[in-house]
């Protein structure tokens, strides 16, 4: 049997690859989105992440396109959001009303299914690795997955879930197509020259200017 270790995914983002990665969970079968949505708006659960809708953000790409923008929003001072990883989630919208990005594309308290994104910073990380640690003990790249192994443990005893692997097949079974091209306007015509993802990520990247 797989372990859970080897479900979820670590993507470099571009642009960003030598400071920031995001890091996918999926899980299905939930039984406590609500709980775990409260303790989210509440700051109970410590570990900063992203909770996503699977029936709208149906596709890897979708993220880390949106995790760029993010970073790069933190970095220029211009976050519309309170925290990076609401970012994250307002920008898989293809509009800009916030409210209407987290009805949508996060996860809310009767979800079933859901995303977990975290992006890390890469280098925070290893410096309060190397902080914490003997040089002795192991290398600092080795402490550094030491520590995402346990964030990853503690996010699995908190979701009262499956997990399940982070592949596209699997994102694709929760994919709702009907809302999908609602949301982002995309007619059939458009899919005979174009995937419902490229659709997508063409309205994700080009949102401010559109």
């Amino acid at each position: 049997m797989t372990k859970p270790e080897s479900y979820y995914t670590t993507h470099k983002i571009d642009g960003f690859e030598d400071e920031f990665e995001i890091h996918l969970m999926l899980f299905e079968e939930v039984k406590n989105a609500r709980e775990i949505s409260e303790s989210i708006k509440s700051g109970k659960f410590d570990i900063e992440l992203a909770l996503m809708n699977p029936k709208t953000v149906f596709s890897e790409n979708i993220i880390c396109l949106a995790a760029f923008k993010a970073i790069a929003s933190m970095q220029t001072n211009q976050m519309v959001t309170k925290t990076l990883h609401s970012e994250v989630i307002f920008n898989c919208a293809p509009k800009t009303n916030i409210n209407e990005a987290f009805r949508r594309f996060g996860a809310s308290a009767d979800s079933q299914a859901m995303i977990v994104a975290r992006v890390v910073n890469i280098k925070d990380t290893k410096k309060r690795n190397n902080n914490n640690y003997d040089n002795n003990n192991n290398n600092s790249e080795d402490r550094v997955e030491i520590e995402n192994n346990k964030e990853r443990e503690k996010i699995r005893k908190w979701i009262d879930g499956n997990e399940i692997k982070v592949t596209k097949e699997n994102l694709n079974r929760f994919a709702d197509t009907q809302a999908i091209q609602k949301y982002y306007n995309i007619q059939g015509e458009e899919l005979k020259i174009s995937t419902l993802e490229d659709s997508v990520l063409m309205r994700i990247g080009a949102r401010e200017v559109i």
